[in-house]
């Protein structure tokens, strides 16, 4: 992917992952422009490793591994979902005492 991807477009790779709870492969660029996104719930691909070679590596896994990735991301996904609900809550309060 070019520069721009990480800088200014929001990946559906990222979205579908968390939405599906399927962890997905991201690099250290990957994690540096999706900061919220946390290491251990993902599968990290190593420097210079081929993509193909990571789902290679992913595939060997042992199912306990595999069980705590896709749980850290739905612990992230909740946290996640928390604070969207937090801040939507806060927009409400907030617009219904501008309209009292």
């Amino acid at each position: 992917a070019n520069a721009r991807y990480f800088t200014h477009k929001f990946s559906s790779t990222v979205i579908t992952s968390l939405s599906t709870g399927t962890p997905m492969i991201a690099d250290a660029r990957m994690l540096a422009a999706y900061s919220f996104l946390e290491k251990d719930a993902v599968y990290p691909q190593e420097d210079g490793e081929p993509e193909i070679s990571a789902m290679l590596r992913i595939s060997r896994t042992h199912d306990e591994d595999i069980l705590r990735v896709r749980g850290a991301l739905h612990a992230l996904r909740r946290r996640i979902n928390a604070r969207a609900f937090a801040v939507l809550e806060g927009f409400m309060k907030r617009a219904c005492e501008a309209d009292s």
